[in-house]
């Protein structure tokens, strides 16, 4: 797809917006869903059939390697996703009686504020990994085969992506929070396409090493920077006479409230998801991480639907909010959460009850199945929890409120060091998958219960027992039955697999038919 092609897709759908401007509807939201949901399946597809091809070329090794790039992109990506997050609900935030040239010009403004601390910020980045990548390659990774040299060059090379990545995200967040969904899914897809599926010949052609993969993302990561900005600006056009200054980084004064919760939020929140990894990482060998950072990604699937909904809808329901139509966005949130935790309950149940059988199947590993046996079905419940949590938590964040949200990142952090990393540390994979799903368990439980209560006000415990925990229970019934038949009849792992999808696609269409017909009614 040429520049020119992405130009017609932004134009169509610049059209599209103006024609339904002020009217939100359930049609728009739900091609914004069918958008990122066609999105997110095309990327996990990706990454679900070119695993075990990266795992045959690089290694079980070389590959541990690379799944460490994860921890460190969660880390890493601390020094700006306030921001990042912060000019997603600017752009989403439109007054209904302000003129687009004045709205335009304000959004260019924070752009070009915000790209330019990016920049610094990625520059700080590649500076601070290039200084620590070789004590990360000689004192802190465990591996046996690898060159320690070639580990601090490809670690260099992580430091590099995850900067430009941070840049990428920031004008794809515009692009989200302008609510042209559409256009941002095709370009994501282009980009993690030509990522993914360019690194085999590269591989094959150069060398098949980390360094070799993680040179290709980087080279891509650069141009779709450059692709991703030229998007942004052609859907704000402004005047030729107006430039940017840096006295207009007066216009980040106004948010910076919010990014400071944001980057609260998400420092407390990597700091509970990412400290077992970090802790694994330093005292069991790269193969332990790599086959606990697979289940993670396992377990992930089901989490990507409410992140399908809630960035649908995140533009949406800011909009309602900023304009004083609270009643329309608590209706728009019930309607959209109630299917979320329907396809999540569904979805977690099986993958869960069947995750020896899919990680065997998908990484063609018997060691990193053999390895998180006991552990998998706990990191993939622990992550459904976590999942439920993703909708109310837009829907707070497009209200502007953060305190809930700070409370529960800082509530969680004595558990992560009495009983997270003691257990990691001392347990291995087992002790941080249980200390996982536990730490989920609490956490999602007063989180949704304060969320409803701040939100909407009484019925908080009727609603967490009716329209989450009842819906998350119901499915391992028939995932658990299924289980225990198909090993007493002693079928292959594939089989399994088999029977799992399509027995878990029929209850969750059960579901939907026993507790929201509203997905088959016509509006």
């Amino acid at each position: 797809m040429g520049i020119h092609e992405i130009r017609g897709v932004l134009d169509s759908e610049k059209g599209g917006r103006s024609a339904q401007m002020g009217r939100p509807g359930i049609k728009s939201i739900r091609a914004n869903v069918a958008a990122n949901a066609v999105g997110k399946i095309w990327i996990t597809l990706l990454s679900v059939l070119f695993v075990p091809v990266y795992l045959q070329l690089l290694g079980a090794e070389a590959y541990g390697i690379v799944t460490f790039f994860a921890v460190m992109q969660s880390v890493l990506n601390l020094m700006g996703v306030g921001l990042q997050r912060t000019l997603r609900r600017e752009f989403a935030d439109t007054p209904e009686n302000e003129a687009p040239d004045q709205i335009n010009e304000r959004k260019y403004r924070l752009l070009r504020s915000g790209e330019t601390v990016y920049f610094a910020v990625c520059a700080l980045i590649i500076i601070l990994v290039a200084l620590v990548s070789e004590r990360a390659a000689t004192g802190w990774l465990n591996y046996e085969t690898l060159n320690p040299r070639e580990v601090a060059g490809t670690i260099m090379l992580m430091g590099a992506s995850i900067g430009l990545q941070m840049i990428a995200n920031l004008y794809l967040g515009c692009l989200f929070g302008l609510d042209h969904q559409i256009a941002a899914n095709v370009l994501q897809m282009l980009w993690v396409t030509v990522k993914q599926v360019g690194v085999i010949p590269v591989l094959l052609l150069i060398r098949p090493s980390a360094g070799t993969f993680y040179g290709w993302h980087v080279l891509n990561d650069v141009v779709f920077c450059i692709i991703f900005r030229l998007a942004v600006l052609h859907l704000i056009p402004v005047s030729g006479k107006h430039r940017w200054t840096f006295r207009d980084f007066s216009n980040l004064k106004g948010i910076w409230k919010y990014a400071a919760g944001i980057l609260v939020i998400s420092t407390g929140s990597v700091f509970n998801t990412q400290l077992d990894k970090i802790v694994m990482s330093r005292y069991l060998p790269v193969t332990y991480c790599g086959a606990y950072n697979s289940t993670y990604h396992i377990a992930g699937f089901a989490a990507y639907v409410p992140t399908i909904i809630g960035t649908a809808v995140f533009s949406r329901i800011a909009a309602m909010l900023f304009n004083g139509k609270r009643k329309e966005a608590e209706g728009l949130f019930h309607y959209v959460n109630k299917k979320s935790v329907l396809v999540v309950s569904a979805m977690s149940a099986f993958i869960a009850v069947f995750s020896y059988d899919i990680l065997l199947v998908w990484t063609q590993s018997s060691m990193y199945a053999d390895i998180m046996k006991t552990a998998a079905p706990f990191v993939v419940i622990g992550m459904a929890l976590n999942a439920l949590q993703q909708v109310p938590y837009d829907y707070l964040l497009a209200s502007g409120n953060t305190r809930i949200n700070e409370v529960q990142v800082f509530a969680c952090i004595p558990y992560v060091l009495l009983v997270t990393f003691p257990m990691t540390k001392r347990f291995g994979v087992n002790g941080a998958a249980y200390a996982w799903a536990a730490e989920m368990l609490i956490s999602t439980i007063l989180y949704l219960y304060f969320f409803y209560r701040t939100s909407f006000g009484r019925g908080a415990v009727r609603w967490l027992l009716r329209e989450i925990f009842t819906f998350f229970l119901l499915p391992f019934l028939p995932a658990i039955s299924l289980k225990q038949l198909l090993k007493s009849l002693g079928m292959s792992s594939a089989f399994q697999v088999f029977c799992a999808v399509l027995t878990g696609g029929l209850t969750l269409l059960l579901m939907f038919v026993l507790f929201d017909r509203s997905l088959f009614q016509k509006r």
